[in-house]
Protein backbone atom coordinates (compact mmCIF):
# COMPACT_ATOMS: atom_id res chain seq x y z
CA UNK A 1 0.00 0.00 0.00
CA UNK A 2 1.32 3.25 -0.59
CA UNK A 3 1.24 6.69 1.30
CA UNK A 4 4.08 8.78 0.14
CA UNK A 5 5.01 10.67 -3.17
CA UNK A 6 3.14 9.50 -6.12
CA UNK A 7 5.97 10.55 -8.50
CA UNK A 8 9.45 11.73 -8.60
CA UNK A 9 11.08 14.24 -11.08
CA UNK A 10 15.00 14.53 -11.25
CA UNK A 11 15.92 18.45 -10.66
CA UNK A 12 19.72 18.00 -9.85
CA UNK A 13 20.98 16.37 -13.06
CA UNK A 14 21.60 17.30 -16.44
CA UNK A 15 18.83 15.79 -18.02
CA UNK A 16 15.58 16.06 -15.91
CA UNK A 17 13.87 12.90 -15.48
CA UNK A 18 10.81 11.79 -14.52
CA UNK A 19 10.28 8.02 -12.27
CA UNK A 20 6.86 7.30 -11.50
CA UNK A 21 5.69 4.10 -10.42
CA UNK A 22 2.42 2.22 -11.17
CA UNK A 23 -0.42 1.84 -9.09
CA UNK A 24 -3.89 1.09 -8.73
CA UNK A 25 -6.76 1.92 -5.82
CA UNK A 26 -6.91 0.08 -2.98
CA UNK A 27 -9.35 1.58 -0.62
CA UNK A 28 -10.42 5.48 -0.40
CA UNK A 29 -7.22 6.32 1.21
CA UNK A 30 -4.59 4.26 -0.56
CA UNK A 31 -3.11 2.60 -3.59
CA UNK A 32 -1.43 -0.51 -4.21
CA UNK A 33 1.70 -0.78 -5.75
CA UNK A 34 2.17 -2.66 -9.54
CA UNK A 35 5.24 -1.81 -10.54
CA UNK A 36 7.95 0.58 -9.45
CA UNK A 37 11.35 1.88 -11.90
CA UNK A 38 14.42 1.04 -10.67
CA UNK A 39 16.37 2.55 -7.87
CA UNK A 40 12.75 4.16 -6.79
CA UNK A 41 13.53 3.90 -3.26
CA UNK A 42 16.04 6.17 -3.77
CA UNK A 43 14.04 8.65 -5.90
CA UNK A 44 10.99 8.65 -3.60
CA UNK A 45 12.92 9.63 -0.85
CA UNK A 46 14.95 12.77 -2.88
CA UNK A 47 11.45 14.09 -3.20
CA UNK A 48 10.29 13.14 -0.24
CA UNK A 49 13.26 15.52 0.72
CA UNK A 50 11.97 18.30 -1.35
CA UNK A 51 8.12 18.21 -0.65
CA UNK A 52 9.26 18.33 3.29
CA UNK A 53 11.50 21.62 1.84
CA UNK A 54 8.78 23.02 -0.36
CA UNK A 55 6.26 22.49 3.21
CA UNK A 56 8.95 24.76 4.53
CA UNK A 57 9.10 27.27 2.20
CA UNK A 58 5.04 28.00 2.30
CA UNK A 59 5.60 28.18 5.65
CA UNK A 60 8.26 30.80 5.94
CA UNK A 61 6.22 32.71 3.20
CA UNK A 62 3.28 32.74 5.57
CA UNK A 63 4.59 33.59 8.67
CA UNK A 64 6.84 36.41 6.80
CA UNK A 65 3.76 38.37 5.26
CA UNK A 66 2.79 39.44 8.91
CA UNK A 67 3.53 42.69 9.53
CA UNK A 68 2.05 43.33 12.61
CA UNK A 69 0.08 40.30 14.33
CA UNK A 70 1.23 36.66 13.14
CA UNK A 71 -1.80 34.16 14.97
CA UNK A 72 -0.90 30.52 15.00
CA UNK A 73 -4.10 28.39 15.76
CA UNK A 74 -3.01 24.89 18.14
CA UNK A 75 -5.06 21.46 18.10
CA UNK A 76 -4.70 20.49 21.43
CA UNK A 77 -6.34 16.74 21.12
CA UNK A 78 -2.68 16.62 17.94
CA UNK A 79 -0.11 19.22 19.30
CA UNK A 80 2.82 17.93 16.79
CA UNK A 81 0.25 18.17 13.30
CA UNK A 82 -0.73 21.04 11.35
CA UNK A 83 0.30 23.46 9.20
CA UNK A 84 1.80 25.70 11.58
CA UNK A 85 3.34 22.82 13.59
CA UNK A 86 7.43 23.54 13.15
CA UNK A 87 6.74 26.87 14.97
CA UNK A 88 5.30 25.01 18.27
CA UNK A 89 8.77 24.52 19.98
CA UNK A 90 9.22 28.28 19.45
CA UNK A 91 5.56 29.34 21.06
CA UNK A 92 6.50 28.15 24.76
CA UNK A 93 7.24 31.54 26.05
CA UNK A 94 4.27 33.39 23.50
CA UNK A 95 0.92 34.19 25.62
CA UNK A 96 -2.14 32.86 24.47
CA UNK A 97 -4.40 35.70 22.60
CA UNK A 98 -7.54 36.76 24.72
CA UNK A 99 -10.47 36.08 23.12
CA UNK A 100 -14.31 36.52 23.49
CA UNK A 101 -16.23 32.32 23.31
CA UNK A 102 -19.30 34.46 22.28
CA UNK A 103 -20.66 34.06 18.84
CA UNK A 104 -20.92 36.94 17.24
CA UNK A 105 -24.01 35.84 15.62
CA UNK A 106 -25.07 35.44 19.22
CA UNK A 107 -28.36 37.99 20.04
CA UNK A 108 -30.74 38.08 23.42
CA UNK A 109 -32.86 36.09 24.49
CA UNK A 110 -35.79 37.62 25.08
CA UNK A 111 -38.27 37.82 22.23
CA UNK A 112 -39.19 41.86 23.09
CA UNK A 113 -35.62 42.24 21.68
CA UNK A 114 -35.26 40.16 19.06
CA UNK A 115 -38.21 41.46 16.86
CA UNK A 116 -36.10 44.82 16.53
CA UNK A 117 -32.75 43.67 14.94
CA UNK A 118 -34.70 41.00 12.82
CA UNK A 119 -36.58 44.27 11.51
CA UNK A 120 -33.85 46.44 11.06
CA UNK A 121 -31.61 43.69 8.94
CA UNK A 122 -34.75 43.55 6.84
CA UNK A 123 -35.13 46.78 6.64
CA UNK A 124 -30.98 47.46 5.58
CA UNK A 125 -31.57 44.49 3.13
CA UNK A 126 -34.00 46.32 1.49
CA UNK A 127 -32.34 49.78 1.09
CA UNK A 128 -29.55 47.79 0.17
CA UNK A 129 -31.35 46.04 -3.10
CA UNK A 130 -33.52 49.24 -3.98
CA UNK A 131 -30.02 50.82 -3.91
CA UNK A 132 -28.09 48.54 -6.22
CA UNK A 133 -31.23 48.05 -8.13
CA UNK A 134 -30.83 52.06 -9.42
CA UNK A 135 -30.23 52.17 -12.82
CA UNK A 136 -27.19 53.74 -13.43
CA UNK A 137 -26.98 54.16 -17.37
CA UNK A 138 -29.19 54.54 -20.02
CA UNK A 139 -28.48 53.28 -23.47
CA UNK A 140 -28.81 55.49 -26.53
CA UNK A 141 -28.50 53.90 -30.07
CA UNK A 142 -27.13 55.43 -32.78
CA UNK A 143 -30.22 55.13 -35.67
CA UNK A 144 -29.13 52.50 -38.18
CA UNK A 145 -32.58 52.19 -39.59
CA UNK A 146 -32.36 49.86 -42.01
CA UNK A 147 -35.72 49.77 -43.92
CA UNK A 148 -36.47 50.92 -47.17
CA UNK A 149 -38.48 54.14 -47.64
CA UNK A 150 -40.35 54.59 -50.71
CA UNK A 151 -40.99 57.93 -52.57
CA UNK A 152 -43.75 58.29 -54.29
CA UNK A 153 -44.83 60.22 -56.95
CA UNK A 154 -46.71 62.61 -54.73
CA UNK A 155 -43.73 62.33 -52.23
CA UNK A 156 -42.17 60.73 -49.58
CA UNK A 157 -44.42 57.92 -47.90
CA UNK A 158 -44.36 57.91 -43.82
CA UNK A 159 -44.19 54.12 -43.82
CA UNK A 160 -41.14 52.25 -44.13
CA UNK A 161 -41.92 49.64 -47.11
CA UNK A 162 -39.99 48.78 -50.23
CA UNK A 163 -37.70 46.25 -50.37
CA UNK A 164 -37.95 46.37 -46.44
CA UNK A 165 -35.07 45.58 -43.47
CA UNK A 166 -34.28 42.16 -44.41
CA UNK A 167 -33.37 43.27 -47.71
CA UNK A 168 -30.47 45.95 -46.22
CA UNK A 169 -29.29 43.69 -43.78
CA UNK A 170 -28.63 41.19 -46.84
CA UNK A 171 -26.80 44.02 -48.23
CA UNK A 172 -24.49 44.66 -45.93
CA UNK A 173 -23.48 41.25 -45.22
CA UNK A 174 -22.81 40.99 -48.81
CA UNK A 175 -20.85 44.10 -49.13
CA UNK A 176 -18.78 43.14 -46.20
CA UNK A 177 -18.35 39.67 -46.98
CA UNK A 178 -17.04 41.21 -50.62
CA UNK A 179 -14.46 43.68 -48.91
CA UNK A 180 -13.09 40.70 -46.48
CA UNK A 181 -13.19 38.57 -49.55
CA UNK A 182 -15.03 36.08 -48.13
CA UNK A 183 -17.30 36.21 -51.35
CA UNK A 184 -17.29 32.69 -53.49
CA UNK A 185 -16.81 33.01 -57.25
CA UNK A 186 -20.15 32.95 -58.46
CA UNK A 187 -21.76 34.48 -55.14
CA UNK A 188 -25.57 34.12 -56.47
CA UNK A 189 -26.62 30.76 -54.32
CA UNK A 190 -24.69 32.59 -51.45
CA UNK A 191 -27.08 35.69 -51.60
CA UNK A 192 -29.84 33.93 -52.55
CA UNK A 193 -29.22 32.33 -49.22
CA UNK A 194 -28.67 35.38 -47.66
CA UNK A 195 -32.17 36.59 -48.60
CA UNK A 196 -33.95 33.41 -47.58
CA UNK A 197 -32.56 33.15 -44.24
CA UNK A 198 -33.74 37.39 -43.62
CA UNK A 199 -37.36 36.55 -44.65
CA UNK A 200 -36.41 38.39 -47.98
CA UNK A 201 -38.35 38.48 -51.34
CA UNK A 202 -36.62 36.07 -53.23
CA UNK A 203 -37.45 38.19 -56.47
CA UNK A 204 -34.22 40.39 -54.87
CA UNK A 205 -31.70 38.37 -56.21
CA UNK A 206 -31.27 40.40 -59.46
CA UNK A 207 -31.19 43.60 -56.99
CA UNK A 208 -28.56 42.48 -54.26
CA UNK A 209 -26.51 40.82 -57.32
CA UNK A 210 -26.10 44.16 -59.11
CA UNK A 211 -25.86 45.93 -56.04
CA UNK A 212 -22.56 44.17 -55.47
CA UNK A 213 -21.20 44.82 -58.73
CA UNK A 214 -21.89 48.41 -58.78
CA UNK A 215 -20.00 48.64 -55.27
CA UNK A 216 -17.33 46.52 -56.87
CA UNK A 217 -16.95 48.88 -59.87
CA UNK A 218 -17.10 52.31 -57.39
CA UNK A 219 -14.45 54.88 -56.55
CA UNK A 220 -15.34 53.59 -53.04
CA UNK A 221 -14.29 50.16 -53.73
CA UNK A 222 -10.83 51.32 -55.46
CA UNK A 223 -9.85 53.42 -52.61
CA UNK A 224 -10.58 50.42 -50.49
CA UNK A 225 -8.12 48.09 -52.52
CA UNK A 226 -5.24 50.91 -52.39
CA UNK A 227 -5.98 51.30 -48.25
CA UNK A 228 -4.00 50.07 -46.52
CA UNK A 229 -6.53 49.67 -42.91
CA UNK A 230 -9.83 48.87 -43.88
CA UNK A 231 -12.45 48.60 -40.99
CA UNK A 232 -16.41 46.81 -41.65
CA UNK A 233 -18.90 46.24 -39.32
CA UNK A 234 -17.12 48.76 -36.12
CA UNK A 235 -19.63 48.13 -33.15
CA UNK A 236 -18.84 50.48 -30.42
CA UNK A 237 -20.03 52.01 -27.32
CA UNK A 238 -19.25 55.51 -25.73
CA UNK A 239 -20.21 56.72 -22.01
CA UNK A 240 -21.29 59.97 -22.19
CA UNK A 241 -21.40 60.02 -18.34
CA UNK A 242 -22.45 63.83 -17.39
CA UNK A 243 -22.20 63.77 -12.97
CA UNK A 244 -22.49 61.20 -10.20
CA UNK A 245 -26.04 62.46 -9.57
CA UNK A 246 -27.67 61.04 -13.00
CA UNK A 247 -27.31 57.90 -14.78
CA UNK A 248 -24.50 58.33 -17.69
CA UNK A 249 -25.56 57.90 -21.03
CA UNK A 250 -24.16 55.02 -23.05
CA UNK A 251 -24.05 55.87 -26.85
CA UNK A 252 -23.73 52.17 -29.06
CA UNK A 253 -23.52 52.00 -32.94
CA UNK A 254 -22.04 50.32 -35.56
CA UNK A 255 -19.81 52.07 -38.55
CA UNK A 256 -20.60 49.98 -41.84
CA UNK A 257 -17.08 50.82 -43.68
CA UNK A 258 -14.35 52.80 -42.51
CA UNK A 259 -10.54 53.34 -44.03
CA UNK A 260 -7.65 55.31 -44.47
CA UNK A 261 -7.24 57.52 -47.17
CA UNK A 262 -3.41 59.67 -47.31
CA UNK A 263 -4.85 62.46 -45.90
CA UNK A 264 -7.55 60.84 -43.02
CA UNK A 265 -10.22 58.59 -43.02
CA UNK A 266 -13.13 58.02 -44.68
CA UNK A 267 -16.47 56.85 -43.19
CA UNK A 268 -19.06 54.95 -45.27
CA UNK A 269 -23.05 54.01 -44.45
CA UNK A 270 -24.79 52.13 -46.73
CA UNK A 271 -28.53 53.04 -47.45
CA UNK A 272 -30.75 50.62 -49.53
CA UNK A 273 -33.75 53.53 -49.66
CA UNK A 274 -35.40 53.72 -52.83
CA UNK A 275 -34.35 57.12 -53.29
CA UNK A 276 -35.39 58.47 -56.89
CA UNK A 277 -35.20 62.69 -56.85
CA UNK A 278 -32.56 64.82 -55.85
CA UNK A 279 -35.15 66.00 -53.20
CA UNK A 280 -34.97 62.53 -52.00
CA UNK A 281 -31.54 62.52 -51.40
CA UNK A 282 -31.39 65.75 -49.77
CA UNK A 283 -34.12 64.33 -47.56
CA UNK A 284 -32.58 60.75 -46.58
CA UNK A 285 -29.08 63.41 -45.89
CA UNK A 286 -31.10 65.48 -43.49
CA UNK A 287 -32.46 62.08 -41.98
CA UNK A 288 -28.84 60.25 -41.40
CA UNK A 289 -26.66 63.69 -40.92
CA UNK A 290 -26.20 62.95 -36.89
CA UNK A 291 -26.04 59.57 -37.38
CA UNK A 292 -22.99 59.65 -39.83
CA UNK A 293 -21.49 63.32 -38.03
CA UNK A 294 -21.70 61.05 -34.86
CA UNK A 295 -19.52 58.47 -36.19
CA UNK A 296 -17.60 60.43 -37.57
CA UNK A 297 -17.02 62.16 -33.92
CA UNK A 298 -16.47 59.25 -32.14
CA UNK A 299 -13.94 57.88 -34.50
CA UNK A 300 -11.95 60.83 -34.42
CA UNK A 301 -11.95 60.55 -30.54
CA UNK A 302 -10.86 56.73 -30.95
CA UNK A 303 -8.04 57.19 -33.16
CA UNK A 304 -6.79 60.88 -31.98
CA UNK A 305 -6.68 61.59 -36.09
CA UNK A 306 -8.65 63.54 -38.61
CA UNK A 307 -11.96 62.45 -40.93
CA UNK A 308 -11.79 64.01 -43.92
CA UNK A 309 -14.85 62.52 -45.44
CA UNK A 310 -17.47 60.77 -44.69
CA UNK A 311 -21.51 60.19 -46.31
CA UNK A 312 -23.34 57.70 -47.32
CA UNK A 313 -23.72 54.85 -50.47
CA UNK A 314 -27.02 54.74 -52.12
CA UNK A 315 -27.24 51.33 -53.74
CA UNK A 316 -30.38 52.74 -55.63
CA UNK A 317 -28.49 55.22 -56.85
CA UNK A 318 -25.30 53.93 -57.41
CA UNK A 319 -23.49 57.13 -55.44
CA UNK A 320 -21.78 58.21 -53.00
CA UNK A 321 -23.09 61.02 -51.00
CA UNK A 322 -21.17 62.97 -48.87
CA UNK A 323 -22.93 64.48 -45.82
Amino acid sequence: TRYGPEFHVSRTSDEPFLSLPITKPRGPYAREVVAEPVDWEDAETEETRFLQGEELRLLYVAATRAENLLIISTYEEKPDHGPWSPLYPHLKNVPELAYDNRSPHSSPETPSTKTPSVELERKQRDQFWQTVQKQSFEVAQVTDDRAVITYSDEGRSATPVGKGAAYGTVIHQIFDDAINMRLPPDPTPYVAHLLNDAGADAGFLPNALDALQQFRNSEIWTEIQASETVYTEVSFAVSQAVNNSSPGEIIRGVIDLVYRLPEGWKIVDYKTNAVKTDEDVHALCEQTADQVNTYARHWANFTGETVVAKGLWLTERREFIPV
